[in-house]
């Protein structure tokens, strides 16, 4: 009868239906994750693209605090001199290193310690800063800290793989350094001097 033909129809398609979303769930299982996971499971062999996005989620995380600050030449103070400094608010950096020729170079921020952990996606950003940063012997770096930071972190670069400021100012800079040492200050409502004075 038409009724009996319709329902073997109907029980026809929802059999074909069936075994349709069962061979896609297979063949999905097959593939494992998919998008970017899948692409860099495929890619990149045992564990590296989970690595590389942990490696992408924490740069993220760290370009979303503040810059680092930006190291101008000289005191901090409008007549460039040491005298009469700003009452709050300023980081300055004196290089008075006894080793003649001596280069340093000097991070600072409220999270520079997070970005310099960072292998991808922070490099441009900390070789502008660390480039503004490169001082030679008896010079001297200062910079607004701004009222947001409460705590600084000053990151310090030391024992240059290059003997001169131009030549350290080249390529990666902080892989031109063969020390860094971070340090952490509160700032708030005040200045911060860090002087640099290792003898010969």
């Amino acid at each position: 009868s038409p009724d009996v033909r319709r329902t073997r129809v109907n029980e026809a398609i929802s059999r074909g239906r069936e075994r349709r979303a069962a061979a896609a769930a297979a063949a999905e299982e097959e593939e494992g994750p998919s998008g970017l996971s899948a692409l860099l499971c495929c890619c990149l062999p045992g564990g590296t693209g989970n690595a590389l996005l942990s490696e992408v989620a924490m740069t993220a995380s760290a370009m979303r605090g503040p810059p680092p600050l930006e190291l101008l030449p000289g005191y901090a103070n409008e007549s460039g001199s040491g005298r009469d400094p700003p009452t709050s608010g300023w980081l300055e950096v004196v290089n008075k290193s006894e080793r003649d020729g001596e280069v340093i170079a000097v991070l600072a921020g409220a999270n520079v310690v997070e970005l310099l952990r960072c292998k991808v996606g922070s490099l441009l950003l900390l070789d502008e800063a660390l480039r503004n940063g490169v001082m030679e012997d008896q010079t001297v770096v200062s910079a607004e800290i701004g009222p947001s930071v409460d705590t600084l972190e000053v990151a310090l670069f030391t024992k240059p793989r290059l003997p001169t400021a131009d030549a350290v100012r080249s390529g990666v800079v902080r892989d031109n350094f063969a020390e860094v040492t971070a340090y952490t200050c509160r700032c708030a409502g005040r200045n911060v001097l860090l002087k640099y004075k290792r003898g010969a």
